[in-house]
């Protein structure tokens, strides 16, 4: 297992896929995601609520900077946000590869991945979910979504950072 960490420093997308799960099962258990359950577990017609409403905060931040304008699709971004819906699934850690390299060939800039997105995306769902939810749903995304975000976020940040590297 120790072996598995110290190749992780060549990069995520380096490893086996075994080593890959044996990882994403170590981030999963530490930030308390279960892999049985969706990463928001709401009923469906709550979650395309909840989704349409971050995705319409969103656009407006992102359409804000240059480096995430490409990112303001309306279409695009809210299936990004209906995927919380779904578990983090091992076949959920190998999707976001594909993407990363994407962002990461497109010239998205790790700086704002993280200083943007990540408190962007924080700011913007909590302020959705406030204005569409009733309050239990709403303590269920206040505890969950940060988690949530931060694992899909490191997740997609490796797959930029191997494509830079590659």
């Amino acid at each position: 297992m120790t072996n598995v960490f110290a190749k992780l420093q060549k990069g995520l997308w380096n490893l086996s896929p075994e080593e890959r799960r044996t990882v994403y099962q170590d981030l999963r258990q530490a930030l308390g995601l279960k892999e049985t359950e969706p990463l928001l577990p709401l009923p469906e017609p709550a979650m395309k609520t909840l989704a349409r409403r971050a995705t319409e905060l969103m656009l407006k931040a992102l359409a804000a900077h240059p480096a995430t304008q490409p990112l303001a699709n309306a279409e695009a971004l809210e299936a990004v946000f209906l995927q919380y819906g779904l578990p983090p699934v091992d076949a959920f850690l190998e999707a976001h590869l594909g993407p990363s390299q994407q962002m990461g060939q497109g010239g998205m800039p790790g700086l704002y991945f993280h200083a943007l997105m990540n408190t962007r995306g924080i700011e913007c769902t909590l302020q959705a979910a406030r204005e569409v939810l009733p309050p239990e749903q709403q303590a269920l995304v206040l505890e969950r979504f940060p988690r949530a975000l931060f694992l899909r976020h490191a997740l997609l940040q490796e797959g930029i950072s191997g494509a830079a590297r590659a």
